[in-house]
C-alpha cells in the first residue's frame, strides 16, 4: 500500500512479564482490624491520626460447683493523635451484680507506640505503657504495666501475636499479690469475615519462682 514504510507496516507486538507482587508495610497496617478477648492480645499497628476505636467487652461463666454466674464487663477507648501513636482509656474488668468488689471501675490510661512495620520477614512492633488508677469502689494504689506487641501475618487472614508484658502491683484490691509480675500471651486471630474472627490464644504470667494462672 502506498504511503507505508516497513516500520509502519510491521505488526505490533504485546510484551508480557512476570513479576512478584511486592507488599510495603501501610499494606499490613490496612489491614490492622482490632483484637480483643481475656488473653492480652492486642495489634502491635497503630491506629492512624483521628480515628476513633470503642470496643465493648461482655464475659459470662458458670460453674456446676459454686452455682452462682458470673458476668463482666469492659469497655476500651483508642484514639490514633500522631502517625505511629495512640492513646488508650480502660476499664479494668467490671464485675455486674457485685458492685461491691473492691476495684470495680478502675480505669487504665495508656499510650501505644509503634516502633516497626511489618515488612517481608519483619514483624511489627509496638510499646505500650499502662497506668491504672485507683477510681473504683475501695480501690488503692497505682499499677504500671509495660508490654510488648509482635504481629505477623502468616496469610491473607490469619496472623500471630505474642505479647511478654512487666507488671508492678502497688495496691491492695487482691489480698495475696505478687507485687512484681511478669509473663506473656501468645496467640493468632483468624478473620472469617468483616463480622466474625476467631481468637485462639494462651496466657501466662509468673515470678519467680515460675507460676501459671
Amino acid at each position: 500500500q502506498a504511503g507505508l514504510n516497513k516500520k509502519d507496516s510491521e505488526p505490533l507486538s504485546l510484551e508480557t512479564t512476570n513479576a512478584e507482587t511486592a507488599h510495603d508495610a501501610d499494606y499490613f497496617a490496612e489491614r490492622a482490624y482490632g483484637i480483643g478477648g481475656p488473653w492480652r492480645l492486642r495489634s502491635a499497628d497503630a491506629l492512624k491520626p483521628g480515628t476513633l476505636s470503642i470496643r465493648n467487652e461482655f464475659n459470662w461463666s458458670t460453674s456446676h460447683r459454686s452455682g452462682d454466674d458470673e458476668a463482666a464487663y469492659a469497655l476500651s477507648i483508642d484514639y490514633g493523635i500522631a502517625p505511629m501513636h495512640h492513646l488508650t482509656l480502660e476499664t479494668t474488668s467490671i464485675d455486674l451484680g457485685d458492685g461491691g468488689t473492691t476495684g470495680n471501675g478502675d480505669v487504665r490510661f495508656g499510650w501505644h507506640w509503634q516502633l516497626l512495620k511489618e515488612e517481608d520477614w519483619q514483624p511489627s512492633f509496638a510499646l505500650r505503657n499502662y497506668i491504672r488508677v485507683p477510681t473504683g469502689y475501695e480501690s488503692s494504689g497505682v499499677d504500671y504495666e509495660l508490654r510488648g506487641l509482635f504481629s505477623k501475618s502468616v496469610a491473607d487472614h490469619i496472623r500471630i501475636h505474642f505479647a511478654p508484658f512487666l507488671k508492678s502491683v502497688n495496691g491492695d484490691n487482691v489480698e495475696v499479690v505478687r507485687y512484681f509480675q511478669w509473663g506473656a500471651a501468645i496467640g493468632s486471630d483468624w478473620k472469617l469475615s468483616d463480622k466474625l474472627e476467631v481468637l485462639p490464644g494462651s496466657p501466662w504470667v509468673g515470678s519467680v519462682p515460675w507460676s501459671f494462672f
